[in-house]
């Protein structure tokens, strides 16, 4: 993480942003907003966000978003996932095969609604929201 992210190096819980592994050539990576200690860093996250999927080097991938705790000081940071998803649809959108909203809650709700209209079709298409009943 250190070459990824120089805040996380020092403070590994400031982003809540990582790779946890590969399952048949596609990269996994998790996001936990409400783990954040530095959830409204929007420069570092970008940047963390931003390294990380280069390090990926075009490879397919998927983004598991867990909402579990996420709270209205989260979803008030909507400039920070706007941006996110700015990244992935100028830079990543090719090679990501979905984002997975898991734990959905008021507060994300709340967020989704703001942002939805700004997000393009092709990347509103890969947005799956996972109902408990569908987890294993």
């Amino acid at each position: 993480m250190k070459n990824i992210c120089r805040i996380c190096a020092i403070e590994p819980n400031s982003h809540s942003f990582s790779k946890t592994c590969e399952i048949d050539g596609v990269g996994m990576y998790y996001s936990k907003p409400a783990s954040a200690t530095k959830y409204n860093d929007e420069k570092g996250i970008l940047q963390h966000f931003d390294n990380l999927l280069q390090a990926n080097n075009e490879s397919k991938w998927i983004w598991v978003i867990d909402g579990s705790d996420f709270e209205m000081k989260h979803a008030l940071e909507v400039g920070i996932i706007k941006n996110m998803l700015k990244v992935i649809e100028n830079k990543y959108l090719h090679s990501l095969v979905e984002i997975q909203v898991k734990n959905m809650n008021g507060a994300l709700e709340y967020l989704y609604g703001i942002i939805s209209p700004f997000i393009n079709n092709e990347l509103s298409s890969k947005i799956r929201f996972i109902a408990r009943s569908q987890r294993s």
